[in-house]
């Protein structure tokens, strides 16, 4: 198995995941899980690399262990 793993700077994250995207068979994601009003404002680029692909999205997120 081959992994690819890319770093870009974007104004727009999740289009450039899915451009992208078009060269794999999944993608793999680490979210904050922002819910409400923060996530309202400022998006979900997980939200939307699931909903604008057409291939697997494996989201990850990681547990706060300083709580």
């Amino acid at each position: 198995m081959k992994v690819l793993t890319r770093v870009e700077v974007e104004d727009k994250p999740a289009l450039a995941v899915l451009h992208h995207a078009k060269e794999t068979d999944l993608v793999a994601l680490c979210t904050h899980g922002r819910r409400g009003l923060t996530r309202l404002f400022l998006g979900s680029v997980a939200d939307k690399v699931i909903r604008g692909g057409h291939l697997p999205v494996l989201v990850y997120r990681p547990v706060d262990v300083s709580k």
